[in-house]
């Protein structure tokens, strides 16, 4: 009697989860510009020559990504300036659940669900920015660095080199697994050969990707790279939170969670350090030390926020999906419903973002529609503006309006422009970082008033020119 083949379905859930995590990175990358892109496109605006990419002195110049920007110019469709990350983004999906599925079948379902719906690097896949083309070449010298590690061929030694100085030159936070990797070849090599040879080693292979941090570092991040003033970041708990997809939850609930985590991931890392020191090592500095220590070198600029430690967010998420996966090969109900609860909060907790991220675009532009809605509803004889307190160190830096005014302090919006483009991605706007509460305060409030507040939860304020006398 012929039999019907059996259906593979965890092949089916997985290659059914991809499809999902593919379309959520399409349809948010054809979200209007946000606030650091449109930055980053003034940025781009202000050189001449491609080599000026380097003397951008700022954080959000991210020097591949800002090149790119600068040949595309002003102009194009939002989908076009996002085409490396969207791209970027779809392939370190694939490539990392491919690599995975070799390894085990279930652990490959795992990255896919953790990585496909983490939001932090769903985003990256769905803006014009470099963390997302960083996270492809960084992953791609992690695999030629286990390469080289393992064979001891130059020529994966010599990859390994390119595709980390081409990760820094994505976005210098790269520089996590650069270091990770260095303290994991030190190991390796002094265990066998003692400390100068290990020290040896650790030149000879990492010395290329830290020089090119190094050299970055010097010619970018000058005095005036941080004009801006410092990101003032987030607490542990809400950076814990915000990696789970457990945004909604108490702080109190928040902080045991992200800590209960930690103390597991030490716990595991433990374990690997006994079985194999080096990755045992490399997992210890990218996802605690490095951070730590770029927090403490950084304070002057860098607050704790995800997006300056996603190498250490993609290296928990992997961690984390191996550690499911080993907890779904157990024979017991128990694990495989524990694994099962870890995977639905995880899923259900960044569903409520990746909602939010469809529907509004990033950030600042969820609370705009009510703004927007007002203003409509206004009569077109009095012309309105709308604004935000969006702010570093509590200062205003925002402001939109659609009656001329200064162009180096505010962007002009045409009233009718609202029924086409949302204001506040007008890529004509300009910002005006310095002394900008007192800029702001000479120039608008002599002829406008708020005639809206924002409401809880909301940062726009809506504003009317003043009727003249």
């Amino acid at each position: 009697m012929h039999r019907s083949p059996r259906i593979n379905w965890l092949l089916v859930a997985t290659v059914s989860i991809l499809i999902i995590g593919i379309a959520l990175r399409i349809a948010a990358a054809f979200q209007p510009l946000w606030l650091d892109e449109i930055w980053s496109l003034s940025l781009a605006e202000s050189i001449q020559r491609p080599w000026e990419v380097f003397a951008i002195h700022h954080l959000n110049n991210h020097p591949i990504n800002t090149l790119y920007l600068w040949l595309l110019g002003y102009g194009q469709p939002t989908i076009v300036y996002r085409i490396p990350s969207l791209l970027s983004g779809i392939a370190l999906l694939l490539w990392m659940t491919r690599d995975a599925w070799r390894r085990s079948r279930s652990e490959g379902c795992f990255v896919a669900i953790f990585i496909g719906f983490s939001l932090p690097i769903l985003q990256t896949a769905a803006e014009a920015r470099g963390y997302s083309p960083m996270l492809l070449a960084a992953y791609a010298a992690y695999v030629f660095f286990e390469r080289m590690e393992r064979t001891g061929e130059r020529r994966d030694g010599m990859y390994y080199a390119f595709f980390a100085s081409l990760a820094i030159l994505l976005h210098l936070s790269a520089v996590t697994l650069v270091l990770a990797a260095a303290a994991a070849t030190f190991v390796r090599s002094a265990s066998k050969s003692g400390v100068i040879h290990g020290i040896a080693a650790v030149m000879w292979r990492h010395g290329a990707p830290v020089l090119t941090f190094g050299l970055l570092v010097l010619g970018t991040l000058r005095q005036d790279a941080f004009s801006a003033g410092r990101d003032p970041g987030i607490t542990f708990a809400q950076f814990g939170s915000a990696v789970l997809g457990w945004g909604e939850i108490s702080p109190l609930a928040a902080m045991i969670a992200t800590y209960a985590v930690v103390c597991v991931v030490l716990v595991v890392i433990e374990c690997v350090l006994r079985r194999d020191a080096p990755f045992g090592v490399f997992l210890l500095t990218i996802l605690f030390v490095v951070p730590a220590i770029l927090l403490l070198l950084g304070m002057r600029a860098l607050g704790l926020e995800v997006r300056f430690f996603l190498p250490s967010v993609v290296a928990f998420l992997l961690l984390l999906s191996s550690i499911c996966a080993w907890g779904w090969s157990h024979s017991g109900i128990a694990a495989k419903i524990a694994v099962c609860t870890v995977a639905m909060l995880f899923i259900a907790g960044h569903s409520v973002g990746i909602f939010h991220l469809l529907r509004y675009g990033r950030l600042e532009s969820r609370s705009v529609a009510p703004a927007l809605t007002w203003i409509e509803e206004q009569s077109s004889a009095q012309p309105v503006t709308v604004g935000t307190e969006f702010t570093i160190d509590r200062v205003l830096v925002e402001y939109y309006g659609n009656i001329l005014s200064e162009r180096d302090a505010f962007s002009i919006i045409e009233h009718d422009a609202w029924a086409s483009t949302p204001p506040e991605w007008l890529l004509e706007r300009r910002f005006a970082w310095t002394d900008i509460e007192q800029v702001f305060r000479a120039l608008a409030l002599p002829d406008y008033t708020i005639v809206k507040p924002a409401g809880e939860g909301q940062l726009w304020t809506i504003w009317s020119r003043k009727k003249e006398k």
